[in-house]
């Protein structure tokens, strides 16, 4: 028994009271029910943590699950849509196929194959010393054509005086 002890005492025996003995035990009591309050409280902590961990478990293996279904739903999405492109590749090659024969079925029926022809051989443009004018350079007149004029009328033209004074006014 808790009797509060006087740590000063270094004595032998001491006589305790009635009083003291039924305070101890009350205290001894309280003592031990607070420390059964304490375990309860705590065996329901643990039982609460528990029951919260099965429960973050269960909700993880949810999620889980969902993740998995959701990637077997994108695989199975991608698998079709990659199907569907081979299909149409296939498709398109069979067509290319088709437009081959019938075009090489149709090159033999036309006959002997034309000659190749020598290209064309390409001038080169005229290289030029200053570049481009930014103006069109007028076109040059035609030289005027000679006339013929009658012997007669050459000589009179010939015979004519000329005027070499320059005339005032």
């Amino acid at each position: 028994l808790d009797l509060q002890q006087h740590q000063e005492y270094y004595g032998g025996a001491m006589m305790w009271s009635p009083q003291a003995f039924r305070e101890a035990r009350a205290r001894m009591a309280v003592a031990e029910q607070e420390a059964q309050e304490e375990e309860l409280k705590k065996a329901e902590t643990r039982e609460l943590a528990a029951a919260s961990k099965l429960y973050k478990e269960k909700i993880a293996e949810e999620k889980r699950e969902q993740r998995v279904r959701e990637k077997a739903a994108r695989d199975q999405a991608k698998a079709e849509e990659r199907a569907a492109i081979d299909a149409r590749k296939e498709q398109r090659r069979k067509d290319k196929e088709a437009r081959d024969a019938a075009k090489a079925l149709k090159l033999s029926q036309r006959g002997n194959r034309p000659t190749s022809k020598a290209s064309a051989v390409k001038q080169k443009p005229a290289r030029r010393a200053v570049g481009a004018r930014s103006y069109l350079k007028p076109a040059t007149p035609p030289l005027p054509r000679p006339t013929t004029v009658p012997v007669r009328a050459a000589t009179r033209i010939a015979q004519r005086p000329t005027n070499t004074k320059p005339a005032d006014k």
